[in-house]
């Protein structure tokens, strides 16, 4: 009996020191779970503050894009409003020098008619002024 008590004290022994062992294995794995599992965390805040930040840069961008996407569009239009106005401005000048050819053609061809009848007046009158030396 007393060795079988030895026995059993000893197994005993060994059981509680496989625990020990286990419960020290269990703990460190659990630890290092627990430090990579931290770490992981971290990872994951670090990456969600610059997925946020580059939200904040991305919609900045897009207002910025949306402001100089309205600023163009606003020049475009006052271009578009300039060029007309010369546009019609140049055709008004076009439109008034054509006006002054054509009155400046028109009195060219009065006097230009003037002149010829002028001409064959004054050749009547050579004609008459001969005629009459000639009596």
């Amino acid at each position: 009996l007393a060795q079988r008590e030895k026995e059993i004290g000893n197994e005993t022994t060994k059981l509680r020191e496989e625990l020990r062992k286990q419960k020290k294995s269990i703990g460190e794995y659990r630890s290092s779970k627990e430090d990579e599992i931290n770490q992981l965390r971290q990872k994951a805040q670090h990456a969600i503050r610059e997925k946020v930040e580059m939200e904040h840069e991305m919609d900045e961008l897009r207002y910025q894009l949306a402001q100089r996407e309205k600023e163009i569009g606003n020049e475009t239009t006052k271009l578009r409003e300039e060029l007309r106005k010369q546009k019609k401005s140049i055709g008004e000048y076009r439109s008034s020098k054509e006006d002054e050819i054509n009155q400046l053609r028109q009195k060219a061809q009065h006097a230009i008619r003037e002149k010829v009848e002028m001409e064959h007046e004054m050749d009547e009158l050579r004609y008459q002024l001969a005629q009459r030396e000639k009596e």
